[in-house]
């Protein structure tokens, strides 16, 4: 229980966040019943914009954020 404790919620909350719109662009190019190859490119476009690292960010979510945006980059280039 004291691990539960420990767990810093305002940084939890601000990666679930953060992973909302990757879990939208799994579901969006998961379809079955219609081809979504056409929306590989802009959805990886919108992913790699909601990487840019902003002000009020804290410095793990930069952290993510950096990471996210590299292996995007390798991944999908």
């Amino acid at each position: 229980m004291a691990n539960l404790a420990a767990i810093d919620k305002e940084l939890l909350e601000e990666v679930c966040v953060f992973l909302k719109p990757f879990d939208r662009a799994i579901v969006e190019l998961s379809e079955e019943e219609k081809p979504t190859m056409h929306k590989v490119i802009p959805i990886r476009q919108l992913l790699l914009n909601h990487c840019d690292l902003k002000y009020a960010d804290s410095d793990e979510l930069k952290e993510l954020k950096f990471f996210v945006e590299v292996e995007l980059d390798t991944l999908l280039s």
